[in-house]
């Protein structure tokens, strides 16, 4: 017969303060969990609020502009709206806007840290072009709110193109984009890059998807923000700090870097350094471009080929003076003038 040992009195004790222990853990992480709901679930009710003050300042200042379905979401870490159909229109009526869906959400931990998603596609429509429709395989954006002006952007679209009207081959296509934009000081510095990109020209030839990074300052570029935006190129002047365009298989290459000037007609003045790496081939690419001028556009080039060491140039200085650009003793079609 086995004989059983009784509990001792301080083993009793210990279960009973672990227990009440693990009682109080549970009920404070409960009450925690409650709590943290409740102010989300606030929060949410705050932000709806504000967003619809804000769709409707926007339409009593003459604009449009829906968000279909309004919700909150980012239970429990985040905090955002999402809408089914966002739409948008200038005051003036001549340029619309509309997406089938848009998230945007902020950390509660960083509530100046937004980033969210775009769903696609982005119709378009205004007076001075056809009807554009952008679709892609995903679209990305975050900024680091501040007053007046966000500090950061960034944008990132993946597999985009740009058709025209009802047509099924795309006008334009990249394989990515991504820009960047910071204030600093009073400038704003801008990163561009747009990967595999291809444009239709008014030739029978396809040009070679080209790969393009530019990376650039606009003087003053925070007041013309605050101001109301960049809603044009004319009157910007700052420093490109490089431009470089390649073709996917780095057969050729052009680099640019100086100060720029863009006047009130869009034209441009500069004064810029050029180095390109094999300049017949890309001569022959940029002849595509504008074929009345090949002849004089391959012929410069040509003479370019004549100063390269393995196939790169030294630094050439251009000068471009009212859209046109002078290498050498060789002027080169003018620039057409910019938006």
């Amino acid at each position: 017969m086995t004989r059983r040992l009784a509990t001792h009195p301080d083993d009793r004790q210990s279960r009973f303060r672990f227990g009440a222990l693990a009682l109080w853990v549970a009920t404070a992480i409960l009450l925690i969990l409650i709590a943290w709901t409740a102010g989300w679930f606030y929060m949410a009710s705050r932000l709806e609020e504000q967003t619809r003050t804000i769709l409707t300042q926007i339409e009593a200042s003459g604009a449009e502009a829906s968000c279909g379905d309004l919700t909150t979401t980012g239970y429990p870490f985040q905090l955002g709206v999402a809408c089914d159909t966002v739409s948008f229109g200038t005051a003036d009526g001549q340029y619309t806007a509309t997406a089938p869906g848009l998230v945007s959400t902020a950390e509660i931990r960083k509530p100046e840290r937004i980033g969210g998603r775009l769903g696609s596609p982005l119709t378009l429509e205004g007076p001075d072009f056809p009807p554009l429709t952008l679709r892609w395989d995903d679209l990305r954006f975050s900024t680091d709110y501040d007053e007046p002006l966000p500090q950061r952007a960034a944008l990132r679209v993946d597999d985009v193109k740009l058709f025209q009207e009802e047509s099924q081959t795309p006008f334009a296509e990249a394989s990515q984009l991504h820009l960047t934009w910071r204030l600093h000081q009073s400038d704003l510095d801008l990163n561009l890059q747009l990967s595999d990109f291809f444009a239709a020209v008014p030739t029978a030839v396809r040009l070679p998807p080209l790969t393009l990074i530019a990376k650039a300052s606009v003087a003053d570029g925070a007041q013309k923000l605050a101001g109301g935006g960049l809603r044009t190129m004319r009157g910007l002047s700052g420093t490109l700090s490089e431009l470089r365009l390649h073709t996917a298989d780095g057969d050729a290459e052009i680099q640019i870097s100086g100060d720029y000037v863009v006047g009130d007609d869009g034209l441009i003045d500069g004064d810029v350094h050029v180095r390109i790496e094999s300049p017949e081939r890309l001569g022959d690419i940029i002849a595509e471009l504008a074929p009345d001028e090949a002849d004089t556009i391959r012929s410069a080039f040509k003479t370019l080929a004549g100063f390269t060491v393995d196939g790169k140039t030294p630094s050439i200085p251009v000068r471009i003076k009212d859209g046109v650009p002078s290498v050498l003793f060789i002027k080169l079609p003018r620039i057409p003038p910019l938006p």
